[in-house]
């Protein structure tokens, strides 16, 4: 907690040691060459600039540099009122000048402001200066903006028409911010284990524990998980796989399996970052419910998912990735679902699955040798354990010519020659899934038949049927044999007779009859390195996609709904998006996938065709794409964000349609616009900071409005006059000076917004639009949930779906201290709730008071009460449903729960990496229901600790524990002074 801002204060602290002075001439627009000989310093202008180290000037160009170089590869020009900038963009930049025994150190932005400090009295101006940089540092680290704005009147006042000498700056700025900080973080002026102690006996300590502590995130029995080693797994069957393994544990409503120990990981979604990590997965869930949400996404008509209800969902609003829970959504919301899926991968060798098979393997002498080298086994003893029993004198009169059992090879080659027990001839064999099996396998799904005996791929295209004779030759050792269909000219049967063969694809769940709905992409690929994955899809697509001509779209149809799902989420390996809908051919359902826009350039790139037809068609999709947009898929939806954001920057529609994104108006007007141009205008923002409106605007304050050319200065002007910002005579009207102080004044939250706009942007997440919301009811008895390390997040059929541990945690503080509690399990709303209250009361030992799941939560709360009074208990500590703040029916629930139960003590739980999040909820519960005192959890994986200043600030209350970890040891006091050290202040 508090990484991230302890880093920014100490660069900007710099070091203590005291620094040699640095000599300052008069500004110009490019710094001179480093010379030995001392410069006086010349008159100084008016409007004092800042003064910066060589070290930091090379940083500062080096960066602008890079973004200038970023923008010219994307086509963005940088022009000013006066015409094309230079190159090197450096804002009015000094010439330094450092005698040569200076050291190379890094100063900082203290010891910087100390160094340029030549009046004794600290001036408004040099204030501004100062909070600008502090100003982003605490928004960049979760401090809310009121607090900002908080901290800025405190230094203010602290420092601003004060007299200092000029070493006694850093020092005074130091002890500012660290009054300012101490302010912010209230800590409790008395203990709790104390205070409960001291309770009146005969009346038990009632403490309510309240907050957004979590949802129930269940899926369908059906819904497709992915797992961080490439498969693809229903949630149901993965629960059946682990019961199997780990013992499962009866709760209420269904069961639990601790699979911890499995080290099963899942890609999952961090907000904080945007980005798909890998997390272990602890637990799986099976519990009764029957009523569900479907979730139908604006991606073709059958990309939904099945959910409870109170299942969270990640969306974009006003600009920032937030989490609601399914039934809160509206169809007006746009959810996340993955564009990048980064997986590994490994290498697959399936001979240990060919010894489970009956085969034979044929070796030469020598290989016979190394093989039984060191067995002691006879020949009669080896026998008579075979798996798949042999005649004892056919046994040795093989073993004599180097026919053996598979199962008896100990060696592991990557080429072998078998048999099985049907086939009539042996052929070679990779042991091991290459590029070229896994292209022989794309085309048996895309266009094979699969008999007892033998296989066969009907095909017209020359490249395919040439492609089979060398894969054929290559894998097996023999050419395949190949007729022509008698029904067309161009339609041939490749058929490739061997049982063994036959047997092997076995393996990979391919099996003789007809393929249709059953048809699924075999594991073995899923699990495999891109490379092999490839090889397969390009096969696959090569037999059964449409690559469209003059369009960019690629579709693949198949009978089977599974393998088209599991092809759209396999295509996110490479970072390609699809849509998935359903047709009918007569009364037959089938599954079409398709790739669009510049996600099917993509697939032509990293993927491509064999066929040279589509090959050809695929390869035009790049120059369609220069003339057509991104895709629907590759827009993300932010309303009147755009626009706001632009207003409170100070630039006119025209400036950025000329310096960044060509026919921009538009994108404002729909509140739309493509990942990659908003990517462009971000950039340009972060360049150029404020716009033509504000600079023209400050320039006739300034009484310099002749820098501009004239034909800026024509066209701006008659905009400023059509919104009433300036005269006739060019003169600026109260509204004009509003807007510039409004511009001025959303300096930080517009940086806020670019910060969040650049996460959603460079996410590893898509928005999708909700289509459609549906309550629908459950055809299974059991909903299934996973629970997710960290993120708390899982990837469920192309879904990103989230997932009390503080009350159990403070029941053990109690414990500790040699007081006994009793646990009221008030959340009766979410699935599972009571289980996983009733698991940490086992662990505690403690009594657990509940009633069914829908009941009265303050019927429970009042029942625990009793029962503690009853039993002299002396604490009671009531759980209640996670709840949004923003719902007034859950809020006069909560209140209820108040009023029956009389708590001596409220305490909100929130989570330190929600930022202003928890902030805001902080402040609501506090509203309706007052708090007395605050819980932040999950601090030991806060980087940035901006919660912790500003959840205490804007409730007025202290924050007593913060959880540091999943122990129940983990809930620790806030040591602020301590703290306050480790920051440097």
């Amino acid at each position: 907690m508090f990484k991230s801002l302890k880093d920014k204060l100490k660069g900007w602290f710099g070091k203590a040691e005291p620094v040699e002075e640095v000599v300052v001439k008069k500004p110009v627009s490019k710094p001179k060459p480093v010379v030995k000989k001392e410069v006086k310093v010349e008159k100084p202008v008016k409007k004092e600039k800042v003064k910066k180290s060589k070290e930091v000037i090379d940083s500062e160009r080096k960066t602008t540099e890079k973004v200038v170089k970023d923008m010219d590869n994307e086509g963005i020009s940088i022009e000013g009122p006066e015409g094309r900038y230079d190159k090197s963009l450096t804002p009015i930049v000094e010439e330094i000048v450092v005698e040569e025994e200076v050291k190379k150190e890094k100063k900082g932005f203290f010891k910087s402001i100390g160094e340029k400090f030549t009046h004794t009295r600290f001036s408004e101006d040099y204030f501004l200066e100062l909070f600008n940089v502090l100003e982003l540092i605490l928004l960049e680290n979760n401090v809310a903006l009121s607090v900002v704005d908080s901290i800025r009147m405190s230094l203010h006042d602290s420092l601003v028409g004060n007299d200092f000498k000029k070493s006694e700056i850093p020092s005074a700025l130091r002890k500012a911010l660290r009054d300012a900080i101490d302010s912010l973080l209230l800590t409790p002026d008395f203990d709790i284990i104390s205070k409960i102690k001291s309770h009146p006996k005969g009346k038990p300590f009632v403490v309510l524990f309240l907050g957004i502590n979590g949802s129930g995130k269940c899926v369908h029995k059906d819904s497709n998980i992915q797992l961080s080693n490439g498969d693809i797994l229903k949630i149901g069957g993965l629960y059946e796989h682990c019961s199997k393994s780990f013992k499962e544990q009866i709760v209420n409503d269904g069961k639990i399996i601790n699979i911890s120990s499995s080290n099963l990981l899942v890609p999952s979604f961090n907000r904080r970052t945007g980005r798909i990590e890998h997390k272990r997965a602890t637990h799986l869930w099976k519990l009764k419910k029957k009523e569900l949400l479907e979730i139908k996404l604006n991606c073709g008509n059958d990309y939904s998912i099945k959910v409870t209800p109170e299942h969270p969902f990640f969306v974009l609003k006003n600009g920032k990735i937030t989490k609601v829970r399914g039934d809160e959504l509206n169809e007006t919301d746009i959810i996340a679902t993955p564009r990048k899926i980064s997986i590994k991968g490994s290498s697959i060798n399936f001979l240990d699955k060919m010894k489970k098979l009956n085969f034979d393997a044929f070796l030469t002498s020598d290989e016979m040798k190394k093989s039984f080298l060191n067995n002691r086994r006879t020949l009669k003893d080896l026998c008579q354990h075979l798996k798949f029993k042999r005649n004892y004198c056919q046994f040795t009169t093989n073993m004599k010519n180097g026919q053996i059992p598979l199962e008896l090879l100990e060696d592991q080659p990557h080429i072998i020659k078998v048999k099985s027990h049907r086939g009539v001839k042996p052929i070679t064999i990779p042991t091991y899934l290459n590029c070229e099996w896994a292209e022989f396998l794309g085309y048996i799904v895309g266009d094979g038949h699969i008999e007892e005996s033998y296989i066969e791929i009907s095909n017209e295209d020359p490249e395919i049927i040439e492609r089979l004779k060398v894969l054929s030759h290559s894998l097996f050792g023999f050419f395949p044999t190949i007729r022509r269909d008698e029904r067309t000219n161009n339609l041939h049967r490749i058929i490739f007779s061997s049982a063994t063969i036959v047997d092997i694809l076995g393996m990979f769940k391919l099996k003789p009859g007809k393929k249709g709905k059953s048809l699924m992409i075999p594991k073995e690929i899923l699990l495999s390195n891109d490379d092999v994955i490839k090889s397969f899809i390009r096969a696959y697509f090569d037999c059964g996609s449409h690559a469209s001509k003059n369009v960019r779209q690629i579709e693949l149809t198949s009978e089977s709904n599974e393998i088209i799902k599991q092809m759209s989420m396999l295509l996110k390996r490479f970072q390609i998006l699809s849509t998935i809908s359903e047709k009918f051919v007569g009364n037959v359902p089938y599954w079409r996938l398709s790739i669009r826009a510049r996600y099917a350039e993509a697939y032509a790139e990293k993927i491509g065709y064999l066929i040279k037809k589509k090959r050809e068609r695929a390869g035009e999709y790049h120059k369609i794409g220069l003339t057509q947009g991104s895709g629907k898929q590759d827009m993300i939806i932010l309303g009147n964000e755009l626009k706001k954001l632009r207003e409170n920057l100070g630039f006119s529609l025209q400036e950025i349609q000329r310096n960044a994104v060509n026919g921009y108006e538009i994108y404002e007007k729909k509140g739309v616009i493509s990942r990659m141009l908003l990517g462009r205008l971000l950039k340009f923002y972060e360049l150029k900071r404020r716009g033509l409106f504000h600079d023209f605007l400050l320039a006739i304050n300034e009484g310099s409005v002749n820098r501009f050319k004239q034909n800026v200065t024509n066209g701006v002007c008659t905009t400023l006059r059509n919104r009433g910002f300036i005269a006739e005579d060019g003169h600026i009207l109260k509204d004009g000076v509003l807007y510039l102080n409004q511009i001025n004044n959303s300096a930080a939250l517009s940086r806020e917004m670019i910060n969040n706009l650049k996460i959603a942007n460079s996410s590893e997440i898509s928005w999708a639009p909700i289509k459609e919301i549906s309550i629908v009811e459950n055809d299974t008895d059991f909903v299934y949930d996973l629970t997710v390390e960290d993120n708390h997040s899982f990837i469920a059929d192309g879904f990103i779906v989230h997932n009390t541990t503080s009350l159990a945690k403070f029941a053990h503080l109690l414990k500790k201290n040699n007081l006994s509690s009793v646990l009221a399990a008030g959340d009766t709303f979410r699935a599972a709730s009571m289980e996983q209250l009733s698991i940490h009361a086992d662990k505690l030992g403690v009594k657990m008071i509940k009633q069914s799941y829908g009941s009265d939560p303050a019927a429970v709360a009042f029942d625990a009460v009793q029962y503690a009074k009853s039993h002299n208990i002396p604490v009671v500590l009531i759980d209640t449903a996670g709840r949004m703040h923003t719902k007034d029916n859950l809020m006069k629930e909560l209140e209820k729960i108040v009023r029956v139960s009389k708590p001596d003590f409220k305490f909100f739980v929130g989570e330190s990496i929600t930022g202003n999040d928890a902030t805001l909820q902080a402040e609501a519960f506090n509203n309706s229901v007052g708090i007395d005192g605050i819980i932040l959890t999950k601090a030991d994986v806060d980087p940035k600790g901006g919660t912790a200043l500003s959840v205490g600030k804007v409730t007025n209350r202290p924050i007593f524990f913060l959880g540091m970890g999943q122990d129940y040891d983990s809930l620790v006091k806030l040591d602020k002074n301590k703290l306050l050290d480790d920051l440097g202040l």
